[in-house]
């Protein structure tokens, strides 16, 4: 994740060795956030997403010279969600559609109805999306909603959206003929 750190490590053999890190194909140095970057040991510290790449190590002895394989690092940035999903108030038979937006990487969602995850079922879609929708709501779909989001770095709850359902107008008492 961004903001943490990362080491690499090598064993070798030989005599008189020396190493020399490289962060796809170019020559690693020492300085503010990068140490042993000729030593065995590779560190760097506070990472940010241009640190993404393959580390290889290259080891020189006093015969030969050998390069190590290509170790991957990935640097996932924290989710921050962007959007938050609104208050609603529509009738009993219409969709209710709520969204959230969020970057970062490797994010999963998971939609909570009075903060429990809600379930799967007919008329119900895109629980673990940003787009949650019910078609066909009933005065049971009332409530607080919000989304979870989620990722390696971080996880982020929405603000809740209060969803207000009104009931079809219908006749308590019909005209009487005199």
């Amino acid at each position: 994740c961004t903001g943490e750190s990362a080491s690499f490590s090598v064993t070798a053999t030989g005599t008189i060795l020396s190493y020399q890190w490289k962060r796809n194909g170019i020559n690693l140095s020492d300085g503010a956030k990068i140490s042993g970057s000729q030593t065995p040991d590779l560190v760097i510290a506070s990472l940010d997403i241009t640190d993404a790449g393959i580390y290889t190590c290259v080891v020189t002895g006093s015969f030969n010279t050998a390069n190590s394989t290509g170790a991957v690092l990935t640097i996932n940035e924290a989710g921050v969600i962007t959007g938050q999903p609104g208050n609603k108030n529509i009738c009993e038979g219409d969709w209710l559609v709520l969204e959230v937006t969020a970057t970062g990487s490797g994010i999963t969602y998971l939609w909570e109805k009075n903060n429990a995850p809600i379930t799967p079922g007919p008329s119900i879609t895109g629980i673990n999306t940003p787009l949650l929708v019910i078609t066909d709501v009933t005065s049971a779909d009332a409530g607080s909603y919000r989304c979870v989001i989620s990722n390696p770095c971080k996880t982020e709850i929405s603000n809740p959206a209060i969803v207000t359902i009104n009931p079809d107008v219908s006749f308590s008492a019909h005209p009487v003929s005199d």
